[in-house]
């Protein structure tokens, strides 16, 4: 049977095309090329596409997001299974997960486009190794030679592609997971979430209504204020002047007459003397803008002698969220409210991302890189639905609504299951922690294991008062915020102010002092750190649950990277267990389908009859995949079956 790489051209992107103009196919071993149109003279379609049918494996660049999918398109009864199909762009993504090093260099030799740094396009590995793909600048509305001649140069650029990433070293089960879930996120994108948009534009109209009252209340709180205008001008000559002339408005209205026939007639100014050889520089009065990071910064170090830690690339104060939630000033409480409210209209409708921008049809349809990070987490896209706000709720278990709540469910409740369906959420429990407890095994024999998943908060032994007990703090809720502050790489400042609300020199002081504290305590965390930062040092990676390798990009996050890539690959395996255990009963898109995979968590569309059932095969599917791994610590998760996602997660 035949191993090949081929390429199509239609007439456009996926939903549009309608037309298969040509398709060139290369055999691996032969290196003998094909090019195949339906014109007077050209060998058929058709006889190209019963070799793709009857192959042994098939190889494009983006294959799954396009060539074949574009195929059983235009021809519903072509048989291509998914697992004789080779993407290179998935296996390019896998074998270089970061490409921006060896970039940068070429980008200095004039070997690649600057434009097309981190890239995995075909255009970009065609310059990486010296292979330029072709351009081809006529359309596609029609075949034509041109068109044709393109489509056999990207076979021969993907040729020269694929015979290189074979001579790298690939893990079999990591690039058959990756494709296995990159064809699942290919349906999920084809799907998309519903989106009810009547909720957001009323969402919409509420936010803007509290906006202008935030607006109004800052401008309560912080006058307007004068600014230098211009440069410091020398005093030459002595003269008397309007004060407006240097920029003061004194201006006043004058009148004429008395009593009832009194009538403004002008204005008149204040006047000032200027004299010789004193130099002046005019000001301006400003009115205070909340929606001005210059404002905010001049406000907060003029009034209250605030000393900014954190600074733009251009030596400005970092004014953030992050930054006002820090500040003791109660005048600063109204700015984190602007800011919050500013950000969820930004997001809902303004931005360039906005959820009412990206609707179409009443739905999200979401782009996935199902390896966007060197760990080989996925990231998302157009829009970034991993940064929707997440649900909060008060110590009775309650759901907080509108600024109270940050507008998590007020967001959260926008995105709802298709009608005549429900949503399934669920999630893995404690990834992170049971993470970092499998890996402490080596150290502890299991100790750290037992505490993650047997501790209970009601007797002190759960892993939150485990953790409070070593770092010699008298709060649960700090301990917690600093467990997972610690796992993604924090640094010691950083620890300091969560710890203590500490400052500057000493933050960092006692940041560092709780840190060796905290690993003495529990040795086998400080044990799992110097291994994984020995072996990153060494090599500059560290090899993954599946055998792949992760980039390590700095000693402090060697960690962080560890636990991550981690779950990444856990919940991917998880991914393709649960959807191979649902393709056994139903069918995908039309009995369940996946609306959004987003690190730990899945939010799944189904027909209300089997709604229990997948959320039980879900978290059945999360163990299996610890156990696939021989894990040491054992996985669970939890399910809940709601009509929109603030209900399910």
């Amino acid at each position: 049977m035949e191993v090949l790489l081929f390429d199509t051209e239609t007439n456009g992107y996926l939903e549009q095309s309608t037309e298969l103009h040509c398709l060139v196919i290369k055999n691996v071993n032969t290196k003998e090329t094909v090019r195949y149109n339906d014109q007077p003279g050209g060998i058929p379609l058709a006889v190209g596409l019963k070799r793709l049918e009857d192959a042994e494996i098939i190889i494009a660049h983006n294959a799954i997001e396009f060539d074949v999918p574009v195929l059983r398109k235009l021809y519903p009864n072509i048989k291509i299974d998914d697992k004789r199909v080779l993407d290179t762009l998935v296996m390019a993504r896998l074998i270089y997960p970061d490409t921006y090093d060896k970039d940068q260099k070429l980008v200095l030799a004039g070997k690649l486009d600057k434009a097309l740094v981190k890239r995995h396009s075909l255009k970009a590995w065609g310059q990486r190794l010296g292979e330029h793909k072709a351009d081809y600048d006529g359309g596609f509305e029609s075949w034509n030679l041109p068109m044709e001649d393109y489509c056999e140069q990207d076979v021969h650029t993907l040729g020269v592609l694929y015979l290189h990433l074979l001579t790298k070293q690939c893990s079999p089960s990591a690039l058959r997971l990756e494709h296995d879930v990159r064809w699942i996120i290919t349906r999920q994108e084809k799907f998309g979430f519903p989106f009810n948009v009547v909720k957001a534009a009323a969402l919409y109209v509420k936010l803007s209504k509290r906006k202008i009252e935030l607006e109004g209340a800052c401008k309560e709180v912080f006058k307007p204020f004068y600014v230098r205008d211009g440069k410091t001008s020398e005093g030459k000559g002595s003269r008397r002047t309007q004060v407006e002339e240097l920029g003061l408005d004194y201006k006043r209205p004058l009148y004429e007459g008395k009593g009832k026939e009194k009538k403004q007639v002008g204005y008149y100014y204040k006047t000032m003397d200027y004299t010789d050889g004193v130099p002046y520089t005019k000001v301006k009065l400003l009115e205070f803008n909340p929606g001005s990071r210059d404002h905010i910064a001049n406000r907060l170090t003029k009034l209250f002698g605030w000393q900014p830690k954190e600074f733009t690339n251009s030596g400005k104060p970092e004014i953030n969220e992050t930054v006002l939630e820090s500040l003791v000033y109660p005048q600063a409480k109204v700015l984190q409210e602007y800011f919050l409210v500013d950000k969820r209209i930004s997001q809902l409708a303004e931005g360039n991302q906005a959820w009412l921008k990206k609707e179409k049809d009443g739905r999200l349809y979401c782009r996935l890189n199902t390896m966007g990070a060197v760990t080989s987490r996925m990231t998302h896209s157009e829009p970034n639905l991993a940064q929707v706000p997440a649900v909060k709720k008060n110590k009775n278990g309650e759901v907080l609504w509108g600024d109270e709540g940050l507008y998590g469910a007020d967001c959260r409740e926008l995105f709802e299951a298709p009608k005549g369906m429900v949503m399934v959420g669920a999630d893995a429990s404690g990834l992170e922690l049971r993470a970092l407890a499998g890996y402490m095994a080596k150290w502890d024999g299991g100790k750290y294991i037992i505490t993650v998943c047997e501790g209970r908060n009601e007797d002190g032994t759960d892993i939150h008062t485990v953790n409070q007990k070593a770092l010699g703090i008298d709060s649960r809720d700090t301990a917690k915020t600093f467990i997972y502050a610690f796992l993604y790489g924090a640094g010691d400042e950083k620890i300091g102010v969560t710890l203590y609300n500490s400052k500057g020199t000493k933050a960092r002081r006692q940041g560092r002092e709780a840190k060796d504290n905290f690993t003495n305590r529990i040795p086998a965390i400080g044990k799992l750190i110097q291994a994984v930062q020995k072996a990153a040092k060494k090599k500059g990676w560290i090899k993954g649950l599946d055998e792949r390798a992760i980039p390590i990009r700095s000693a402090h996050a060697a960690l962080n990277t560890l636990l991550q890539s981690a779950g990444a690959i856990i919940m991917k395996r998880a991914l393709v267990i649960l959807d191979d255990s649902l393709k056994v009963w139903w069918v995908p898109g039309v009995d369940y389908e996946f609306m959004a995979n987003i690190h730990d968590e899945w939010q799944i569309a189904c027909i209300p009859e089997i709604a229990d059932e997948v959320g039980r095969l879900a978290v059945q599917a999360i163990k299996e995949s610890g156990e696939f791994y021989d894990f040491k610590c054992p996985l669970t998760g939890e399910y809940k079956v709601g009509t929109n996602w603030k209900e399910t997660h």
